[in-house]
């Protein structure tokens, strides 16, 4: 609701704030809600210019009601009056100011196709991605079965922020996997709303937020443990999960990424000691290659188990068949989920103390660095976890520059 004049002028009140290292005084009165139940504010430098706006806000609203200072636009307040004049002229006199508003605001955006069914927007949606299986798959998970949840009559312009909401609520799952499907619907419902479509209005879904979610150390594993699984490994004598956990835990690379390299030899690059990730984490938005520098004791296990032919042979479950080493060793070592990336990561910063390094590296930015790894290794601990070599040495497979085996 809308305050009256006499409270907002008098709840006018003067602000300090700090904005990037500046120090700026504005006024502010506070003028009441729309109808979405959000705050209808305004500042201005000087107090005279503040009430000089509020004068302008109350004049507005004796001239047009609620209806045109909650809802529209001064464009949208001279369309709708115009059209009220029309409507008028025409003999129909019932008709407010609100009911002309409301339509407007209700058509605002409106296309010819806006009886676009869902299912026929989003298997178009679906057809301006790249031939590529994974990440169809990927849309299809987050995307395709909301679509399908929201059955096969439904149009597009029929579309709520509650079927969303009741959707990811039904969906259930860790609120990682929650905001990930939220993201996902809502850029395939901006994608609906663009005005060279218009299959829907706007997009219903904007408002909605991530669910927030609570800080939480990362699991890594103690360089004791890795040594550990490491020598596992040798014992055990396969060359392709040895090449894996070396490249998950000694080089940093993503689950996915390593999956995706396995067929694609030609990255290793081992004579400079570099791999190319041609397929990094969220290269089907575009994002280029990344290249990895290898560290030495990586590189030296790398070519000591022939990762180039070892690779190929890897299959989707190698970290369950690690795991299945460890238990017929008698070890009992957890490897939590994604621990290889974290730990390369948390070891790196700790051996180095230079984020910008282990970030460029690492193929993320500063800012995850500080909230997720600085600061929970000792430099000793990452000393040792990048002094970690093969037993029998590295092999002389390939030419490895001795700078980099350093």
């Amino acid at each position: 609701m809308i305050r009256p004049k006499r409270e907002a002028l008098k709840g006018i009140r003067k602000l300090d704030r700090v904005i990037n290292g500046v120090r700026r005084t504005y006024f502010e009165a506070y003028l009441g809600t729309d109808v979405k139940g959000r705050k209808i504010r305004v500042s201005r430098p000087t107090k005279a210019e503040a009430v000089q706006a509020v004068d302008g806000f109350y004049a507005l609203q004796k001239k047009h009601g609620d209806a045109a200072v909650r809802i529209l636009t001064p464009f949208q307040i001279h369309d709708a009056r115009a059209a009220l004049d029309i409507l008028q002229n025409a003999g129909m006199s019932g008709v407010c100011l609100s009911e002309c508003a409301r339509r407007l605001v209700e058509i605002s955006g409106a296309k010819a196709t806006r009886g676009k069914a869902l299912t026929d927007a989003y298997s178009e949606y679906l057809a301006t991605f790249p031939e590529e299986a994974l990440h169809k798959k990927t849309i299809g998970a987050r995307v395709g079965k909301w679509v399908t949840a929201c059955g096969d009559g439904k149009a597009c312009a029929d579309v709520t922020a509650a079927d969303v909401a009741d959707y990811l609520a039904r969906r259930g799952g860790a609120a990682t996997t929650r905001n990930n499907a939220l993201n996902y619907i809502k850029s395939f419902l901006n994608w609906c709303a663009a005005p060279e479509r218009g299959y829907i209005g706007a997009n219903p879904a904007k408002g909605m937020k991530p669910v927030a979610k609570p800080y939480q150390e990362p699991t890594f594993m103690g360089v004791d443990d890795v040594e550990t699984v490491l020598r596992a490994l040798e014992r055990h004598g396969d060359s392709t999960l040895t090449c894996y956990f070396a490249l998950s835990f000694l080089t940093g690379m993503r689950t996915e990424e390593i999956k995706r390299i396995a067929q694609a030899p030609g990255d290793f690059n081992l004579e400079d000691g570099t791999i190319r990730v041609s397929k990094p984490k969220g290269w089907t938005k575009g994002i280029p290659p990344r290249l990895i520098h290898v560290p030495g004791n990586a590189l030296e296990w790398l070519v000591r188990y022939d990762v180039r032919a070892s690779l190929p042979k890897l299959q989707t479950r190698a970290d369950k068949q690690i795991r299945q080493v460890l238990k017929k060793a008698s070890l009992n070592i957890p490897i939590p989920h994604n621990a290889g990336r974290h730990t390369f990561i948390t070891m790196h910063y700790a051996a180095h103390c230079d984020p910008a390094r282990t970030a460029a590296l690492c193929g993320t930015s500063h800012a995850v660095m500080a909230d997720h790894y600085m600061g929970l290794a000792a430099k000793g601990d990452g000393l040792r976890y990048f002094a970690l070599r093969p037993s029998g040495g590295a092999s002389p497979a390939y030419p490895t520059p001795l700078a980099v085996m350093a």
